[in-house]
């Protein structure tokens, strides 16, 4: 409903998300565990920095939208703290 209110027909087909994508890809085959734990760390960094952009682009159009982007944004971000842990 928020990508209504915002004017946004969003397209979830996995085709154009994977298509639009701009998530870092992994090696193929086998990756050591530090390469794992910097690439998911490089990932969820990029995730929060998208989410972040996209709280402030809600604040007025939809505050409610915006609240719950806020919420994801601190899972991403504790996620991201505890990968960067291991690391």
């Amino acid at each position: 409903m928020g990508a209504v209110a915002l004017g946004v027909n969003p397209d979830g087909r996995a085709a154009t998300v994977s298509r639009s994508s701009r998530l870092q890809q992994p090696e193929s085959g086998w990756i050591e565990d530090g390469k794992v734990l910097a690439t998911i760390t490089d990932v969820l960094d990029g995730i929060s920095k998208r989410m972040y952009e996209r709280i402030r682009a809600t604040d007025e159009a939809d505050p409610v939208t915006q609240d719950l982007l806020i919420a994801v944004a601190q899972e991403i971000d504790k996620q991201h703290w505890m990968f960067q842990a291991q690391r």
